[in-house]
């Protein structure tokens, strides 16, 4: 018999994409939430095809990679066009019945895709939203992109 885990109930729909955003809604997931990742079919998450992450004899493909797989255990995936009016509704309806939206742009893009809390919140007044940007929400670095190697040169831990 196995004890409940905390988040059981909770549904979160995962914008997230590379390293942080996923790794914190892999832990959303580990701790029993619904998690439904969500890529847009042109532009998966980059660590489907990091070549550097294929284990030898494995054939590369969008599923291949050990490192996307660890970073996005205990969750489900669809890939949905949000560009699209029917993509948009399918996801706001997803939205609407779901507890959590978790995303790792940078700011202003959900918004232009109608998806800011402003958007969101009318049809769903209890939902959380959570943004995870390198630089931050507001300040003179918030539209630049972050990834790792930006954070480190940045800091200079890079060069140490």
């Amino acid at each position: 018999m196995s004890l409940p885990r905390p988040l059981e109930g909770i549904r979160v729909v995962d914008f997230t994409w590379v390293r942080a955003g996923p790794w914190a809604a892999r832990w959303l997931g580990t701790f029993g939430a619904e998690v439904i990742k969500v890529e847009w079919p042109e532009n998966l998450d980059i660590l489907r095809m990091n070549r550097f992450t294929i284990p030898t004899g494995v054939e590369p493909g969008p599923n291949s990679t050990g490192q996307f797989a660890d970073t996005n255990a205990n969750k489900r995936g669809i890939t949905l066009n949000v560009r699209t009016p029917k993509g948009l509704e399918v996801i706001k309806q997803l939205i609407a019945v779901s507890d959590v939206v978790i995303e790792n742009f940078r700011p202003g893009v959900m918004a232009s895709h109608g998806l800011a809390w402003k958007d969101l919140s009318p049809d769903n007044a209890r939902l959380i939203m959570l943004s995870i940007s390198g630089f931050g929400q507001d300040g003179p670095l918030r539209a630049n992109p972050a990834y790792d190697q930006i954070i480190q040169g940045m800091s200079g831990l890079m060069s140490i």
